[in-house]
């Protein structure tokens, strides 16, 4: 009975779906990645447990969420604030690894010897790899900046260092190699007269999948300094010419919280309010751009949600144009006393949105006015998004108009491409190829009776299998099928799309 259930409820969801002609945004399969962040006050100093609460910004574990159907169907903590505080995880263009800043400090005390460094790990928590160590502390203005993993095996950052009581970044740019843990710098930004910038960093920064274009807030003046500023909030080329912000064809937007997408045509800004963001797309053969505007209510109505009023820190999707991703405040700015957060993607293509973590609407205490109750505020920042397109478009990037494209300078031949799963599960996983072959991953060794009907509930096709299988294309004919199976004595129930050629 609970099968016939299942795959009823599985059919009602396939036949809106069919009856919408498309598989948009809304029905998205894909992975993110956030740090975790948590902030309280007691009586003027850290409540127990949590010795990162009073350090700015947005350091902790790193969840990974992963997406099935346009809503997050799981939860993971890829890696513990334990092993040291993350900052800033980024995917790689498969959405199999994730790179991030690593703290010589976890919520334990000392780790890993004291080194701050730049690591990944595998997205099943496997592999976990220091890179190459960085300066700096746990000084609250490291969390600036930002780090980002084009195409290819170099993740490049902005180095960290500590300063005086302000933001303390920096203004120059490194990279690494992932296989060979080679650390060189791209370049030290200059002002505009080629004088280098002592005591100025970059407050928000990305690079698009190619590795030519970036977005930027910055180099932002840290306090007390006195320098001329050689700012940008905007996007332009990368690497900067010998370092040189004026002559890199920037592109520049008004307010704050620039950032790039995956092909490097949109960029972003807030321009006053942080509840509507500007979403740029850019002109670079004529240096313009036009603007549309999304609001927080617009995502919160498309989502059939609430996440709160305001927002701080921009991201792109790692492999979308569609996705741009926001740090959305319960009761404000999400920065620091924000009185917890959550990672918001929004398409503004498709018109869907997902609040992708889920930290709860606490009240507000005393935590800025007094010294504190003790309460702990989960936050979760902008984080990444890897959208998953299929085994034929893994290595690529979806635009716009949702054409998937390979990234130029980078063949995605023979890259690792791992499904997400669609299943009730997480551990079984249905995918489509663009021929439309259908392949059935399971368990290992997990015996199982799978069944493929019509959104009318007609039987198509039935078979028993054990791992991975796979019906080849032109067995199923196009259309909107539910795939159901029995394993171990559960039933799990999906939907396939098999598309026309």
């Amino acid at each position: 009975m609970r099968s016939s259930r299942l795959l009823a409820s599985a059919a009602i969801i396939a036949i809106a779906i069919f009856s919408a002609s498309a598989i948009d945004g809304k029905h998205i399969n894909g992975r993110a990645v956030s740090a975790q962040w948590r902030w309280g006050r007691l009586n003027w100093g850290n409540p127990p447990g949590c010795p990162e609460c009073g350090i700015r910004f947005w350091k902790g574990s790193i969840d990974l969420f992963t997406i099935a159907n346009g809503r997050v169907s799981k939860t993971d903590t890829l890696f513990n604030r334990k092993l040291g505080f993350a900052y800033y995880p980024a995917f790689d263009i498969t959405g199999t690894k994730v790179a991030f800043f690593r703290y010589g400090t976890g919520s334990l005390g000392t780790v890993n010897g004291g080194k701050n460094t730049i690591a990944a790990i595998d997205i099943d928590g496997n592999n976990l790899a220091d890179l190459c160590t960085t300066p700096g502390s746990m000084d609250f203005g490291e969390s600036w900046g930002g780090l980002d993993w084009p195409a290819g095996d170099w993740i490049y950052y902005t180095l960290p260092q500590a300063g005086n009581s302000g933001g303390s970044g920096s203004v120059e740019i490194w990279k690494v190699n992932y296989r060979t843990h080679e650390n060189v710098k791209v370049f030290k930004t200059t002002d505009n007269t080629g004088i280098n910038i002592q005591c100025h960093f970059y407050r928000r920064w990305q690079l698009d999948l190619a590795g030519d274009k970036m977005g930027a807030q910055g180099p932002f003046p840290e306090y007390l300094c006195t320098e001329k500023p050689a700012g940008l909030n905007g996007v332009c080329n990368f690497p900067l010419p010998n370092g040189n912000l004026s002559a890199a064809n920037a592109i520049g937007f008004c307010g704050c919280n620039a950032a790039i997408s995956a092909s490097g045509n949109f960029g972003n800004n807030w321009c006053g309010s942080h509840a509507n963001l500007y979403i740029n797309h850019v002109t670079w053969a004529s240096n313009n751009f036009t603007s549309i505007t999304v609001t927080l209510d617009q995502l919160a109505q498309w989502s059939g949600d609430s996440f709160g009023r305001d927002a701080e820190l921009v991201r792109w999707a790692v492999n979308s144009d569609k996705w741009v991703l926001q740090q959305a405040g319960w009761y404000g700015h999400a920065d620091d006393n924000s009185w917890g957060s959550n990672m918001v993607a929004g398409n503004w293509v498709d018109q869907a949105a997902i609040r992708i973590s889920n930290n709860p609407k606490q009240p507000q205490n005393n935590n800025v006015t007094g010294g504190g109750d003790g309460t702990i505020y989960l936050g979760n920042e902008a984080g990444d998004l890897w959208v998953d397109g299929g085994a034929e478009n893994a290595g690529k990037y979806e635009d716009e108009a949702g054409v998937w494209h390979a990234v130029p300078g980078y063949a995605p031949t023979g890259v690792r491409y791992i499904p997400v799963s669609t299943m009730v599960s997480g551990r079984e996983a249905v995918s489509v190829g663009a021929a439309g072959s259908v392949r059935i991953d399971l368990p290992s060794n997990a015996s199982a009776s799978i069944a493929v009907h019509d959104v009318l509930g007609r039987s198509i096709r039935t078979l028993a299998a054990s791992g991975p299988c796979m019906l080849p294309a032109g067995t199923i004919n196009p259309g909107m099928y539910i795939v159901s199976a029995q394993v171990n004595g559960r039933s799990f129930s999906t939907i396939a799309n098999i598309p026309h050629k």
